[in-house]
């Protein structure tokens, strides 16, 4: 049986206002403050600036250490937003989320022999048990299907608009076929956001790779720059089946 066992959780963003509250607060101090007096104006040498190198990026291994994704700054880690994915990740500020579930083709035959298992096959039935618990909670809208390459894999993807609860949702449901497995990468966000963000959507969905048998060793999904004193997210449960 495919994996998708419940809608994925819409962890609610913490929404930080200090750096828009420092500006008015310098704003409001410049404007009452009296102008001084001009200064004798003096020669000044600007000194060339060296570029201030990009954060890096980190990268998220999964859970079985079979698969991978890259994450740009301002995500992390996360195991809230779906009780099984292999990976989990959200950026909370931007109200941007990913997971990722793995599903072996060996296995999908065992379970359904008389199933042809192909990319079209899982995509169908995945997005199906999505767009079916969506429906419980209103219209849901679905884009025409995008043919496109993840990495070097085959993959197809959909846009489905909906609710999740009382809340307005955008998923981009991508299913990748690699020679051993179907990869369903569900990527979320709230569709006023949507466009602004879809380059980064893009992105991290984009960044998923395989790894190679040579290399895997089962890892915790969490990146190494989280300890073990992290704070829990903040996750609203979903609808269960």
């Amino acid at each position: 049986m495919t994996r998708f066992v419940q809608l994925p959780r819409f962890a609610l963003g913490r929404t930080v206002a200090l750096g828009a509250i420092a500006l008015l607060l310098a704003s409001a101090v410049g404007c009452s403050r009296p102008k001084p007096e001009s200064p004798p104006e003096a020669s000044v040498t600007v000194e060339p600036q060296s570029e201030i190198p990009a954060p890096p990026e980190t990268v998220l291994v999964s859970s079985d250490g079979a698969s991978r994704l890259t994450l740009p700054t301002g995500w992390q880690a996360e195991n809230q937003l779906h009780d099984s994915a292999e990976l989990q990740a959200a950026n909370y500020e931007r109200k941007l989320y990913v997971i990722v579930l793995s599903e072996s083709k060996e296995a999908l035959k065992a379970e359904e022999p008389d199933t042809n298992w192909t990319i079209e096959t899982h995509s169908e039935t995945t997005r199906k048990l999505l767009e079916d618990r969506l429906k419980a909670a209103g219209e849901i809208e679905v884009g025409d299907p995008v043919t496109l390459k993840v990495g070097a894999y085959p993959a197809i993807q959909y846009e489905i608009r909906g609710k999740l609860g009382d809340l307005d949702v955008v998923y981009l449901h991508t299913t990748v076929e690699t020679s051993t497995h179907f990869h369903q990468i569900l990527a979320w966000t709230v569709p006023e956001t949507l466009a602004a963000n879809r380059t980064e959507l893009d992105r991290v969905i984009q960044s998923f790779q395989e790894i190679p048998e040579s290399e895997r060793s089962p890892v915790p999904s969490r990146t190494e720059s989280e300890s073990a004193n992290d704070e829990p997210s903040e996750a609203e449960p979903s609808p269960q089946n």
